[in-house]
C-alpha cells in the first residue's frame, strides 16, 4: 500500500489498469477509483471492467480535435452509463447534459443537485461557499450530512455531492466521510494554494477549457476583495477553436489577464497567443504593459515564456488580490516541439515569490 506509479494518460490501456489493479490488490486495497476518460471511452480502454459506481459531475468543451463535436463527446462519455451498465449511475443534473443523461441510464440512478427545491436523491438544501472553504446541509436517502470543507468554489461543492452520492451507492458511513473531508483541502493542481507573505492568494488550478476557467474565476472573484489576476495559455496541436474563447473568457472574468504558454507543442506559440488575444480583444480587454501591472486596474497582457508570465503576475500583485494561475495545474512538464521540458507552475509561483522577499 501507499505505492505510487506515474500515469501518461488520465486513463491508462486495458493491461496496464489489470496490472495496477492486482498490484493494488495484492497490497491490501479494496476499492479501485478510476477517472474515465472521454478517450479511454472511445478507445475501450476498461471494456473489460465491471464498474460497481460510475459518477458524472459536468461536460464543457474540450477534446474537440479528437471528437470533433460536443455530441460526440458526449456520447463518448455516456457510454460508460448505457454500454458499460455500472450497477449505480451518480449524476448531476443541474449540468444539462447530466439532466438529459439521467433519462437515459439503465440502472440504479443517484441524482445529486445543490438547488434546494431538486427532488433529486441528494440535495444542498443550504450552502455557502466563503473564503473559508464550504458548508452545506446535504438531504440524503438516509438523512441530513453536514458538509464543512476548506475547499474553494461552488465547482467543488457540485464535487462534493456526487463523492456523497457514489458513498451512499457503496454503503459507506456518510457522516464519517463527510467528517473525513473537514481536513481535505483537494487534489494537487486544483486551487492549491501557494503561501505568500503579504495579503496575496496565488492558487494554481488545472482550469483549460472555457467553462472550466469561467467557473473557477466565479469562484476566485467570490472571495477577492481587491483584483483578481490569471495567467493562462492554450495547448498546442488541439482544439484551437477555444482559443479566442479562453482570450474571452478571461478578461470577463478577472481584472487582469496575463496571456502566456501552455504546451505548445508543435506549433509557433505566437500564433496561439494570438488567438488568446483575439478573444481578449473581442470582449473588450484593453492591452497593458506586464511592467506595469502593479498600476493597472483592468486589462491583459502576453508574454510567451510562462516563468515570466507567472513572475510578472505575483511581482505585480498588491494587497488584497488573487493570482490565479491557470492550465497546468499538478503537471510537472512543458510540451515544446518535441520535447517534454521540466515545468511546474508551483515551484515558478515559489520561485516568484521568494524573489519578491529577496529583493525587499
Amino acid at each position: 500500500a501507499g505505492t505510487e506509479q506515474a500515469a501518461l494518460h488520465t486513463t491508462p490501456e486495458g493491461d496496464d489498469i489489470s496490472r495496477f489493479a492486482r498490484q493494488a490488490l495484492d497490497d491490501g486495497a479494496t476499492h479501485l477509483v478510476l477517472e474515465v476518460s472521454s478517450h479511454g471511452l472511445a478507445m475501450h480502454r476498461v471494456d473489460g471492467l465491471d464498474f460497481e459506481v460510475a459518477a458524472f459531475t459536468n461536460l464543457s468543451r474540450d477534446h474537440l480535435d479528437f471528437h470533433h463535436s460536443m455530441e460526440g463527446y458526449g456520447e463518448a462519455k455516456a457510454r460508460l452509463f448505457t454500454e458499460l451498465m455500472p450497477k449505480y449511475a451518480v449524476i448531476h443534473v443541474d449540468d444539462p447534459y447530466g439532466a438529459e443523461l439521467a433519462g437515459r441510464v439503465p440502472g440504479q440512478l443517484i441524482r445529486c443537485s445543490r438547488l434546494s427545491a431538486s427532488d433529486a436523491e441528494v440535495v444542498a438544501t443550504e450552502w455557502s461557499v466563503t473564503r473559508a472553504g464550504i458548508h452545506a446541509e446535504v438531504r440524503t436517502p438516509t438523512g441530513t450530512v453536514a458538509i464543512r470543507s476548506p475547499m474553494l468554489g461552488e465547482h467543488n461543492l457540485e464535487n462534493l455531492l456526487v463523492a456523497l452520492g457514489c458513498a451512499y451507492a457503496l454503503q459507506l458511513d456518510l457522516e464519517a466521510v463527510a467528517k473525513v473531508w473537514e481536513s481535505v483541502t483537494g487534489s494537487p493542481g486544483r486551487l492549491e494554494r501557494i503561501p505568500h507573505p503579504g495579503d496575496v492568494a496565488v492558487l494554481v488550478d488545472y482550469a483549460h477549457t472555457p467553462d472550466a476557467l469561467r467557473r473557477v474565476l466565479e469562484a476566485m472573484r467570490a472571495v477577492t476583495s481587491n483584483r483578481l489576476i490569471v495567467v493562462f495559455g492554450a495547448g498546442g496541436d488541439r482544439d484551437r477553436g477555444k482559443r479566442p474563447q479562453m482570450g474571452s473568457v478571461g478578461v470577463q472574468g478577472a481584472d487582469l489577464c496575463v496571456l502566456t504558454s501552455d504546451n505548445p507543442r508543435s506549433e509557433d506559440p505566437q500564433s496561439i497567443l494570438d488567438a488568446l488575444e483575439a478573444g481578449a480583444q473581442r470582449a473588450g480587454g484593453v492591452r497593458v504593459d506586464a511592467d506595469e501591472l502593479a498600476d493597472a486596474a483592468r486589462g491583459y497582457c502576453t508574454l510567451i515564456d510562462r516563468g515570466e508570465a507567472i513572475a510578472a503576475a505575483i511581482r505585480g500583485a498588491r494587497a488584497g488580490d488573487t493570482v490565479l494561475l491557470a492550465g497546468k495545474g499538478h503537471e510537472t512538464y512543458q510540451i515544446v516541439g518535441a520535447e517534454r521540458q521540466h515545468f511546474d507552475d508551483r515551484e515558478e509561483a515559489r520561485a516568484a515569490i521568494a524573489n519578491l522577499a529577496g529583493g525587499a
